[in-house]
């Protein structure tokens, strides 16, 4: 008899789709944070510090950006409040090309059943550039193969606590691996569905090997 290994793979987003590393409620607060009083600062320098202080509409992209910031961050808390922060257990440490990602998002404050889950796996390759003359850089992610469906096997109403995942990885598929000589591939596992106060999203990164033994 063989033991199936288990590996819980905590969920990267709730809410929304967060790109990189601003993952955690913490950060995404942290930044917009950040941003609003960036722009407030310099709307303050610009009308105490210069003589010819700059137009009114000219700090008004910026403070939209910090504006749609703070909805985001507010979006983000409220769904882990109402949802938590699903878990996806898979039944492998990790999955190869031609095999399966298989396992079961685990949602701790279940939602009522409204519309069709939505499945997504998709391998992205990120890519880092730089912009010229400084050293600030921005990711770039291209989709490199996806593949979607729907879960309508619920009635309207139901509590779903959890949604079965069942996905084959392409037998050519490149393996994820993290950022090297500027770019990584990243496997990308999604679910949503729409509920009666928020849509509920989630995403979590899961791990292709490229062969059986590096499991």
């Amino acid at each position: 008899m063989t033991t199936t290994s288990i590996k819980e793979i905590r969920a990267s987003s709730v809410g929304v789709k967060v790109q990189g590393n601003l993952s955690g409620t913490a950060a995404i607060w942290s930044f917009t944070i950040l941003c609003n009083l960036m722009a407030a600062y310099f709307y303050f320098i610009s009308h105490e510090s210069l003589k010819k202080p700059l137009p009114e509409w000219f700090f008004i992209p910026f403070f939209g950006f910090g504006a749609l910031l703070t909805l985001f961050a507010i979006y983000v808390t409220a769904s882990r409040i109402l949802f938590g922060w699903p878990i996806f257990q898979c039944e492998s440490n990790a999955s190869v090309p031609g095999g399966a990602v298989e396992g079961t998002i685990h949602i701790p404050k279940p939602f009522a059943y409204r519309k069709p889950i939505r499945l997504r796996l998709a391998c992205v390759r990120g890519q880092i550039q730089h912009f010229v003359g400084n050293r600030n850089f921005v990711r770039v992610d291209h989709i490199v193969w996806e593949e979607s469906r729907t879960l309508d096997q619920y009635l309207a109403g139901t509590r779903v606590e959890q949604i079965p995942v069942n996905f084959r990885v392409p037998i050519d598929a490149k393996p994820s691996h993290e950022f090297k000589a500027g770019y990584g591939i990243f496997w990308i596992l999604e679910a949503g569905a729409k509920t009666s106060i928020l849509p509920f999203f989630c995403s979590f990164n899961i791990p292709v090997t490229a062969h059986q033994a590096d499991l």
